[in-house]
Protein backbone atom coordinates (compact mmCIF):
# COMPACT_ATOMS: atom_id res chain seq x y z
CA UNK A 1 0.00 0.00 0.00
CA UNK A 2 2.85 2.47 0.69
CA UNK A 3 4.28 1.96 -2.70
CA UNK A 4 1.04 3.21 -4.22
CA UNK A 5 0.39 6.05 -1.78
CA UNK A 6 3.90 7.28 -3.21
CA UNK A 7 3.35 7.02 -6.32
CA UNK A 8 1.02 8.90 -5.95
CA UNK A 9 2.12 11.60 -3.82
CA UNK A 10 5.08 11.77 -6.35
CA UNK A 11 2.36 12.07 -9.56
CA UNK A 12 0.30 14.13 -8.33
CA UNK A 13 2.11 16.44 -5.65
CA UNK A 14 -0.66 15.76 -3.21
CA UNK A 15 -0.01 15.00 0.63
CA UNK A 16 -0.21 11.28 1.74
CA UNK A 17 -3.61 11.86 3.70
CA UNK A 18 -4.99 12.96 0.75
CA UNK A 19 -3.36 10.18 -1.37
CA UNK A 20 -5.11 7.71 1.40
CA UNK A 21 -8.18 9.52 1.49
CA UNK A 22 -8.78 9.08 -2.26
CA UNK A 23 -7.55 5.43 -1.94
CA UNK A 24 -10.18 4.65 0.77
CA UNK A 25 -12.87 6.33 -1.65
CA UNK A 26 -12.16 4.13 -4.77
CA UNK A 27 -11.89 1.08 -2.49
CA UNK A 28 -15.05 1.99 -0.62
CA UNK A 29 -17.02 2.42 -3.95
CA UNK A 30 -15.50 -0.74 -5.29
CA UNK A 31 -16.63 -2.43 -1.80
CA UNK A 32 -20.45 -1.24 -2.62
CA UNK A 33 -20.21 -1.68 -6.20
CA UNK A 34 -18.75 -5.56 -6.68
CA UNK A 35 -19.24 -8.21 -5.46
CA UNK A 36 -17.51 -10.16 -2.56
CA UNK A 37 -15.51 -12.18 -4.79
CA UNK A 38 -14.26 -9.43 -7.05
CA UNK A 39 -13.64 -7.02 -4.36
CA UNK A 40 -11.46 -9.90 -2.58
CA UNK A 41 -9.79 -10.13 -5.72
CA UNK A 42 -8.59 -5.82 -5.30
CA UNK A 43 -7.79 -6.97 -1.54
CA UNK A 44 -5.19 -9.32 -3.15
CA UNK A 45 -3.75 -7.09 -5.48
CA UNK A 46 -3.46 -3.81 -3.18
CA UNK A 47 -3.29 -5.09 0.91
CA UNK A 48 -5.07 -3.01 2.74
CA UNK A 49 -7.58 -2.29 0.17
CA UNK A 50 -9.94 -3.38 2.67
CA UNK A 51 -9.03 -1.46 5.34
CA UNK A 52 -8.96 1.77 3.03
CA UNK A 53 -12.57 1.24 2.18
CA UNK A 54 -13.80 1.31 6.52
CA UNK A 55 -11.73 4.59 6.52
CA UNK A 56 -12.90 6.61 3.46
CA UNK A 57 -14.51 9.88 3.98
CA UNK A 58 -17.96 9.87 3.54
CA UNK A 59 -19.23 12.29 0.42
CA UNK A 60 -22.09 14.76 1.23
CA UNK A 61 -25.21 15.16 -0.57
CA UNK A 62 -24.44 18.37 -1.36
CA UNK A 63 -25.01 20.83 -3.93
CA UNK A 64 -21.34 19.98 -5.35
CA UNK A 65 -21.97 16.11 -5.70
CA UNK A 66 -26.05 17.15 -7.11
CA UNK A 67 -24.64 19.32 -9.23
CA UNK A 68 -21.86 17.16 -11.12
CA UNK A 69 -24.05 14.20 -11.10
CA UNK A 70 -26.54 16.16 -12.75
CA UNK A 71 -23.84 16.80 -15.39
CA UNK A 72 -22.47 13.66 -15.44
CA UNK A 73 -26.15 11.91 -16.08
CA UNK A 74 -25.62 13.18 -19.97
CA UNK A 75 -22.92 10.46 -19.97
CA UNK A 76 -25.33 7.87 -18.87
CA UNK A 77 -24.71 4.64 -17.05
CA UNK A 78 -23.55 3.77 -13.56
CA UNK A 79 -19.96 4.99 -13.98
CA UNK A 80 -21.56 9.07 -14.03
CA UNK A 81 -22.73 8.19 -10.36
CA UNK A 82 -19.86 6.20 -9.42
CA UNK A 83 -17.81 9.15 -10.82
CA UNK A 84 -20.27 12.05 -9.23
CA UNK A 85 -19.69 10.01 -5.75
CA UNK A 86 -15.71 10.11 -5.73
CA UNK A 87 -15.73 13.91 -6.29
CA UNK A 88 -17.47 14.14 -3.45
CA UNK A 89 -15.14 11.43 -1.40
CA UNK A 90 -12.64 13.61 -3.29
CA UNK A 91 -13.69 17.01 -2.20
CA UNK A 92 -14.03 15.50 1.42
CA UNK A 93 -10.26 15.86 1.31
CA UNK A 94 -9.26 18.81 -0.41
CA UNK A 95 -9.33 17.76 -4.03
CA UNK A 96 -10.58 18.68 -6.76
CA UNK A 97 -13.61 16.54 -9.24
CA UNK A 98 -10.59 17.02 -12.12
CA UNK A 99 -7.97 14.98 -9.34
CA UNK A 100 -10.15 12.03 -10.36
CA UNK A 101 -9.53 11.69 -13.86
CA UNK A 102 -5.41 11.69 -12.83
CA UNK A 103 -5.85 9.28 -9.90
CA UNK A 104 -7.87 6.73 -11.83
CA UNK A 105 -5.37 5.64 -14.13
CA UNK A 106 -2.43 5.72 -12.23
CA UNK A 107 -4.29 3.59 -9.34
CA UNK A 108 -5.87 1.11 -12.26
CA UNK A 109 -2.41 0.82 -13.68
CA UNK A 110 -1.11 -0.33 -10.27
CA UNK A 111 -3.48 -2.78 -9.43
CA UNK A 112 -2.66 -4.42 -13.01
CA UNK A 113 1.25 -4.40 -12.19
CA UNK A 114 0.26 -6.20 -8.57
CA UNK A 115 -2.87 -7.96 -9.90
CA UNK A 116 -3.49 -8.49 -13.51
CA UNK A 117 -5.45 -7.90 -16.40
CA UNK A 118 -8.47 -9.14 -14.18
CA UNK A 119 -7.68 -7.33 -10.83
CA UNK A 120 -7.71 -3.91 -13.25
CA UNK A 121 -11.23 -4.73 -15.20
CA UNK A 122 -12.79 -4.83 -11.85
CA UNK A 123 -11.35 -1.18 -11.52
CA UNK A 124 -12.66 -0.48 -14.55
CA UNK A 125 -16.30 -1.43 -14.19
CA UNK A 126 -16.48 1.30 -11.30
CA UNK A 127 -15.49 4.11 -13.93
Amino acid sequence: MQALIELLTNQLNIDSAQAEGCLGAIAKLAQDKLGSADFSQLTDAIPDFDTLAANSPEAESGALGGLFGSAMSAFGGEGAGNIAQLVGMFDKVGLDADMVTKFAPIVMQFVEEQGGEGAMGLLKKLF
